[in-house]
């Protein structure tokens, strides 16, 4: 009975220690960047997490470099748990966060392969994306908003650095795809009066209650003054640093023709959605999409 009543207590133990690792590896995640956290969270004091000391995901060296080691630690951190002693539902978090990670690392093995500028979903147009539709409830969170709009040039610092080691790896974009992203970009700076923040800010602020009909008209001549001042200017740096890069470009042909870039395509296919790419055919047109 004795050595029962201890395999129950370690069971118990085992169990409570992975919820609080489970719950750990969420908060930290989940709080990397205010943007990330605003999106999925839509009352992070629940979880009691603190404001976030980044606003935007980091792009810089340290941080993409650095991807390997940190996944690998989280790895050896899983690891230590033995899955017998889980319980059912706990087994299968175990086996789905694993899964995750050990896709994530294989992607980590390939830095400065994705594609963070492009037509479709670059983060030239994306970002825009974000804000527009960034949550408003309340002052706290026009307020936050405000803070995105000043920090997104040291955002767009993070991505031209991005883009300068690409150039040294190789990696770039083709040279038609960098003139679509500077032509995206440049329609962004023509539109002063008619900018997409301005518009649906205005539409977001209208349904917040407890501001008085003056003080949201403050906050919209605030918001239309830092599209001004902060995120245009820092679209118009944005587009002079890429300018500079136009001819770079080694390859017009898409990822098949990268280095590894085969290999890359299909950790990238298996992280994306789950499976594995396996035969030298598989999606044969996308390996050539730039």
């Amino acid at each position: 009975r004795k050595e029962s009543s201890a395999a129950s207590d370690v069971y118990k133990r085992q169990k409570k220690v992975f919820d609080q690792y489970t719950d750990a590896f969420f908060k930290e995640n989940i709080s990397t960047n205010e943007i990330t956290m605003h999106f999925f969270l839509e009352n992070p004091e629940k979880y009691r997490l603190e404001q976030p000391k980044n606003l935007y995901p980091s792009m810089n060296q340290g941080s993409v470099l650095n991807e390997k080691i940190k996944i690998s630690k989280e790895i050896e951190k899983l690891k230590k748990f033995k899955q017998k002693e889980l319980t059912k539902k706990q087994q299968n978090t175990y086996m789905v966060l694993m899964d995750y990670l050990r896709r994530q690392k294989n992607l980590s093995m390939y830095p400065y392969y994705e594609r963070i500028l492009g037509k479709t979903s670059g983060q030239q147009a994306q970002i825009l994306l974000t804000l527009s539709e960034y949550r408003l409830k309340n002052e706290k969170d026009i307020k936050s908003y405000f803070q995105l709009l000043k920090g997104l040039d040291g955002y767009f610092d993070s991505l031209i650095e991005y883009s300068k080691e690409q150039v040294k790896r190789n990696l770039f974009l083709s040279d038609q795809s960098l003139k679509e992203v500077l032509q995206q970009i440049q329609n962004v700076i023509k539109q002063k009066e008619n900018n997409m923040l301005v518009a649906t800010f205005n539409l977001r602020i209208a349904d917040i209650k407890g501001i008085n009909a003056a003080q949201k008209k403050k906050y919209c001549r605030e918001n239309k003054k830092l599209i001004g001042t902060k995120v245009l200017p820092a679209y118009e740096k944005l587009y002079s640093h890429l300018q500079a890069l136009n001819g770079n470009g080694k390859n017009e042909n898409g990822l098949y023709y990268y280095k590894n870039g085969k290999e890359y395509y299909k950790v990238l296919v298996a992280q994306k959605t789950g499976c594995l790419l396996y035969t030298s055919d598989a999606a044969d047109d996308s390996l050539r999409v730039d």
